[in-house]
């Protein structure tokens, strides 16, 4: 499972090819806002094994 952020105001995107290869090797892709994604990183790293990309500059 990974937690990926869009940046404080949105302006970042994952392209869908992205998207899709980890799709594809069953990886479970949350994409947020980075204060919802820190947010659902940090609830979900109590339990399960999380990896997370956050951007907090825009």
């Amino acid at each position: 499972m990974v937690v990926l952020s869009r940046g404080m105001r949105l302006r970042l995107r994952t392209m869908p090819e992205t998207l899709k290869v980890l799709e594809d090797a069953g990886v479970e892709v949350h994409v947020e806002e980075t204060t919802r994604a820190v947010a659902l990183y940090n609830s979900l790293a109590e339990t399960e094994a999380v990896g997370g990309l956050f951007h907090s500059t825009c």
